[in-house]
């Protein structure tokens, strides 16, 4: 995302701005996709723990999944 700012387009050559500001559509995209999940196989599995696993920027995602979850199950979570 230039938006004429060629100073900040210099800095941020990965675009992360971009993918930052795009961030809220992303997790809204990720949550319709998980309500087209089929999930019945595993409605008599009983887990234990849970793992989320992410490097660098996709760590962002499990740390809200995780602040989300983990007062709300009673199994413990891991990032």
């Amino acid at each position: 995302m230039n938006n004429g700012n060629d100073f900040a387009s210099h800095i941020d050559k990965d675009n992360m701005l971009e993918l930052l500001l795009n961030f809220p559509v992303q997790c809204k995209e990720a949550f319709a996709k998980t309500l087209k999940m089929d999930l019945q196989d595993l409605e008599h599995v009983c887990f234990d723990h849970i793992l989320f696993c992410g490097i660098g920027g996709s760590a962002i995602g499990l740390d809200l999944v995780d602040s989300y979850v983990k007062h709300k199950i009673k199994i413990p979570t891991y990032l």
